[in-house]
């Protein structure tokens, strides 16, 4: 009889640790997360989307959901959260080169041109830039002269 007890006693514990542990969710941030993380970027955005809708976004959310943009060829909406990630004091050189690349793919090759500069001059190695300033001269050229 004691053992019976003792093995009620145990299963009902084991259930309430199991409903205690089943029933926590992820917020927000992690959502996102778990889904860029796992390439799943058109599922991502909306969730980006209420983080960086706060009165002050992370930079991280801002780059998250402008990286989104880009990965799902979704060019235009990419340059605007590019445009806001490089608003940021502490943004990364790194974005001046994505937000480039947004910008050629948008066709607006001049500002993609001050864009790598801008690039080129905060990492220290404008040669690095001088082919995609290249790219975009003849990108202009030849929409001028098809």
């Amino acid at each position: 009889m004691k053992m019976k007890y003792i093995f009620i006693t145990f299963t009902v514990l084991l259930g309430f640790f199991g409903i205690a542990t089943g029933q926590e969710q992820l917020s927000h941030q992690e959502r996102a997360d778990k889904l860029f993380y796992e390439y799943q970027y058109a599922n991502a955005i909306p969730i980006y989307l209420k983080l960086v809708n706060a009165k002050r976004p992370e930079l991280v959310d801002l780059e998250h959901l402008a990286a989104c943009y880009f990965k799902i060829n979704d060019y235009k909406n990419a340059e605007l959260w590019y445009a806001k990630v490089l608003e940021q004091p502490e943004s990364a050189p790194e974005n001046y080169l994505r937000y480039a690349e947004v910008l050629k793919a948008n066709s607006n090759y001049t500002e993609a041109k001050q864009a790598f500069k801008t690039y080129g001059e905060k990492v220290g190695d404008t040669n690095s830039t001088l082919i995609d300033i290249a790219g975009c001269d003849s990108a202009m050229l030849w929409s001028k002269e098809p």
